[in-house]
């Protein structure tokens, strides 16, 4: 198990990472997707790796709404 979890941190820091590079409007689950698909990553991994991108995305997502309520006030 802990070999999964490991490994599926590190295919989220590799979906996280080439979102940051691309620099255009594609979601970061779509262009994690597109990295796992490539990789050719297990489903275990994937599925590890998933969850965490769900969370940091809604966490991303949750942000930047107060960022905007912010700006707005």
């Amino acid at each position: 198990m802990a070999r999964i979890e490991t490994r599926g941190r590190a295919r989220a820091l590799q979906a996280l990472y080439a979102w940051d590079v691309r620099k255009d409007d594609v979601p970061l689950p779509r262009v994690a997707q597109l990295v796992w698909d490539d990789l050719g990553t297990p489903p275990e991994e994937r599925a590890f790796a998933h969850a965490l991108i769900q969370l940091i995305d809604a966490d991303r997502k949750a942000t930047k709404e107060v960022q905007a309520a912010v700006a707005a006030y």
